[in-house]
């Protein structure tokens, strides 16, 4: 088996059947993936047996870009799966990505048990929630001013707030581009902002037929800087009632417990349990100096992270002013799974529960006091699905 670029157009076509056959969808947005990602094709002579893309981008952590690949539609011809094909695909592109400054990597899937085997591990969650569009209407008038958002460019007020969390995407230009493509009836982003012109929220969204008659609006984002915005960005969903009765926010659109949605008049939302995301830390040291730690993190973790298969990395750093520096010369204290450490990293769970359920060797109250300083304030949320 032999692991490539795509060729000629013939791969690419090849690549994007057996991806139709496996997600029984049709892979519409090749050329762009291929113009900003990096696609590989596993081949048995001339024949493509799999494929995989990444998406080299940066995803907030703490605030902070870290050099990240997302990894999207891996598939497999379905007489070659068993045979090791998507691992081969995967270990070869986490390998080039790492090698070209990635640190991290994130994908979704409902596969936990493969690529837990293959060093990702559970991150997040996301879920679909579905409201009737009179439950955003406020009881008090919102003024407001709304306008297209131009999406060849990022926005600033979408990066402000997504830095908040551990793990959206630091949309690049082509990303906007991709997500709202230029088409009569595709998803529109809109910028809504109060009466003197600040903007406040971001809201994308595309009326879907539901059934021979209906339809519901479907958004595809909502950003709101505190609950006054959430309040003009329901308003103006509000005043969709001509369109739709329902709205449908997408898979990950809204962070857990969807805090926006507080200020509606009616929670009546009906939320359904989609994808989860996993990470992996392709070099961990990178990982841990790349992102900020809080202030009140000051001391030093040598830690040895056991992998899958049997495989352990020993790590020793240092913390201090919200700085992580890797050192040498210290014996690792601490063992932990490299599984739960990722969970750990990316805050959905707590220093607790990542040396109880890790069992933890030799944990001293040092240990435990930074490793609850380094947690910080910040959840997991990737809003973004690829």
């Amino acid at each position: 088996m032999e692991i490539t670029a795509p060729r000629h157009e013939a791969d690419l076509a090849e690549y994007a059947a057996l991806a139709h056959r496996a997600f029984a969808t049709e892979l519409t947005d090749l050329e762009i993936l291929h113009t900003h990602g990096a696609i590989r094709l596993a081949l048995d002579g001339q024949r493509v047996i799999g494929g995989v893309t990444a998406l080299p981008v940066r995803q907030f952590f703490a605030g902070a870009a870290l050099s990240s690949c997302c990894i999207s539609t891996v598939c497999v011809a379905v007489d070659q799966r068993g045979r090791g094909v998507a691992r081969r695909l995967l270990e070869h592109v986490a390998a080039e990505q790492k090698a070209t400054g990635a640190v991290i990597s994130s994908l979704w899937t409902p596969s936990l048990g493969l690529y837990r085997r293959w060093g990702w591990e559970l991150a997040g969650s996301a879920t679909t929630s579905q409201i009737p569009i009179d439950a955003l209407t406020p009881t008090v008038r919102h003024d407001y001013q709304v306008a297209e958002v131009t999406k060849t460019a990022a926005h600033p007020l979408h990066r402000s707030l997504a830095s908040a969390w551990h793990g959206p995407v630091d949309r690049p230009d082509w990303w906007w581009k991709w997500k709202y493509p230029d088409t009569p009836t595709g998803p529109q982003l809109y910028e809504i902002s109060d009466l003197d012109g600040q903007a406040r929220a971001l809201v994308g969204y595309s009326p879907t037929r539901t059934g021979p008659w209906g339809h519901e609006l479907e958004i595809t984002d909502y950003w709101a800087q505190d609950p006054d915005a959430a309040g003009l960005a329901n308003a103006f969903i509000s005043n969709q009632r001509s369109q739709a009765t329902t709205v449908r926010f997408q898979p990950g659109t809204l962070p857990p417990l969807a805090p926006y949605l507080w200020t509606a008049d009616q929670y009546t939302a009906t939320q359904h349990v989609w994808h989860p995301w996993m990470l992996k830390l392709l070099d961990p040291a990178g990982a841990i100096e790349q992102r900020p730690w809080p202030e009140a993190a000051t001391g030093h973790l040598d830690l040895r992270l056991l992998g899958p298969a049997g495989t352990e990395q020993h790590l020793s750093f240092v913390i201090e002013a919200g700085k992580a520096a890797t050192v040498t010369g210290r014996n690792p204290r601490l063992t932990l799974p490299a599984s739960l450490f990722t969970s750990w990293y990316a805050g959905s769970i707590s220093t607790e529960h990542l040396l109880q359920w890790g069992k933890a060797d030799n944990v001293t109250k040092e240990h435990r006091l930074l490793l609850a300083a380094m947690s910080g304030s910040h959840h997991a949320w990737l809003p973004d699905r690829f």
